[in-house]
């Protein structure tokens, strides 16, 4: 039999109309939290789009490749509409915040040094990537990253975009420069009777309007 799940609904404490859902589906615990920024965030706030919760530990050198594999991911998250959600733990906000500068990180990351969401979680190891849907049900977890290959941010990146369901970006290939055309050449009078020569203009930038 299917159970019903009230739901909250996005940015505010109400709940929804009761979902039909499988036993066997597992919401997120609820969890609230403030970003690096300052910006409360909290499971209600993320429904609507998947998520993908990123648990990292910023002094783990494992966290490394896998940090860079979901910043490449992140960059599909509005075209492939879904949304990254970083928290940090084991560690501090200065060392968390000079870790996402570096890194380049621009999606929200919660510190939780005080593992109180870590703890919601269950954490075990201090990496962690799980995906939920738009109503806030579990539908991955990738607790296991080869982090010592030699590709393996690429590999990691694979990883993430096979359990979202996006397409690898498309290769840009670089072909050859267009062939710079030559000029045509003409000599013509000026409104003055002075003849102008289009020789005289080589080796400079010259706009020709006609009207």
């Amino acid at each position: 039999p299917a159970a019903n799940t009230l739901v909250a609904a996005p940015g505010s404490g109400e709940t929804t109309k009761p979902t039909s859902r499988s036993p066997n589906e597992r919401p997120l615990p609820a969890f609230e939290g403030r970003s690096l920024d300052g910006k409360p965030l909290s499971i209600s706030s993320l429904l609507g789009k998947r998520v993908l919760l990123f648990f990292f530990n910023p002094e783990d050198a494992k966290s490394l490749p896998v940090t860079r594999a979901v910043v490449e991911v992140s960059r599909q998250a509005r075209r492939q509409n879904f949304q990254v959600l970083g928290i940090g733990v084991g560690s501090n906000r200065d060392r968390l915040l000079d870790f996402t500068r570096a890194q380049g990180i621009d999606f929200p990351v919660i510190d939780d040094s005080s593992a109180r969401i870590a703890g919601l979680f269950r954490l075990r190891e201090p990496l962690l990537v799980l995906g939920a849907d738009g109503e806030g049900y579990l539908t991955f977890a990738l607790p296991y990253f080869n982090t010592e290959a030699a590709d393996a941010e690429k590999t990691i990146a694979s990883q993430l975009r096979e359990a979202l369901r996006v397409p690898e970006p498309e290769p840009v290939h670089s072909g050859e420069l267009l062939k710079r055309p030559a000029a045509p050449g003409f000599e013509a009078e000026d409104l003055d009777g002075k003849k102008v020569s289009l020789r005289t203009f080589a080796g400079r930038p010259l706009v020709l309007l006609f009207f």
